[in-house]
């Protein structure tokens, strides 16, 4: 399957969704590292308004600026995916493991069966060695 073009506003939905989770994250980090450099010097850092007031200043430029960067990418995008023919994506519908994996499983299953078992042997009255 090729993408061979993406809807501008789309990508710029899924942007503004993606920089302002990461905007969100920002603001919890910036109001945790605030209220941990206040326990530490009370009177080192400026009120909390200022605090927030900086950092939600720079998250909403942050959004502004990423959502608009996705528009700008999506719109490049179908500029270059005529010249290359787009993005190729495979899909399959085979979810079973890999014969290496299946493989791994089976003797991760005897290693711990034995270890049941030497575990049980130890905690038996009279079975350990010690």
């Amino acid at each position: 399957m090729r993408v061979s073009a993406v809807g501008p506003g789309s990508v710029t939905r899924i942007g503004f969704l993606v920089v302002g989770g990461l905007g969100a994250a920002t603001a919890v980090a910036s109001t945790a590292a605030w209220g941990t450099a206040t326990l530490i010097a009370p009177d080192a850092l400026p009120r909390p308004g200022i605090w927030l007031t900086v950092s939600m200043t720079l998250i909403v430029l942050e959004v502004v600026l990423g959502s608009c960067l996705a528009a700008l990418v999506g719109c490049l995008y179908n500029l270059t995916a005529p010249y290359d023919g787009g993005v190729e994506i495979s899909l399959t519908d085979d979810l079973g493991p890999t014969p290496d994996g299946a493989h791994v499983r089976r003797v991760m299953s005897r290693a711990r069966a034995r270890a049941r078992r030497h575990l049980r042997a130890l905690t038996r009255p009279g079975g350990g060695s010690g």
